[in-house]
């Protein structure tokens, strides 16, 4: 099986990346911080350019672990980086929808992305607005 992890050096992503069995091709994805643990081949990537051939980076893969986020200093930041991440993400989502080999999605976020909602769950169709993105 071939996986891609975006956002392989950030900590959700980095703790996939050590837990992967050895039988799984695994490409890891960074932005800031290169990465070199773990077994895979690691790349750079910044999701957020919204010159990316999504269909070129998604097509050998039959899993995509999307662990990246965006980070932004001001609340202002915050707001714009939340709005390219879902342009990037839906270019994504329709990159796979059209793909041959129909790869799975899993998405992990961590509390910053949708702050702390204590044990309260986050549904589908709740309306989130995000206030991480450190």
């Amino acid at each position: 099986m071939k996986v891609l992890v975006l956002g392989a050096s950030g900590f959700i992503g980095k703790n996939i990346v050590l837990k992967t069995p050895g039988n799984i091709e695994l490409t890891g994805t960074y932005f800031k911080n290169e990465i070199t643990i773990g077994n895979g081949h690691f790349e750079y990537l910044n999701y957020l350019d919204e010159g990316l051939d999504w269909k070129q980076i998604i097509e050998p893969y039959s899993c995509i672990i999307v662990a990246a986020r965006a980070n932004a200093e001001s609340s202002t930041e915050r707001n714009a980086v939340s709005h390219r991440s879902k342009v990037a993400f839906t270019k994504m989502i329709n990159a796979v929808k059209e793909s041959t080999l129909k790869p799975f999605i899993v998405a992990l976020n961590g509390s910053l992305t949708y702050g702390n909602r204590g044990e309260e769950l986050v549904r589908t169709d709740d309306e989130i607005n995000p206030v991480g993105f450190a």
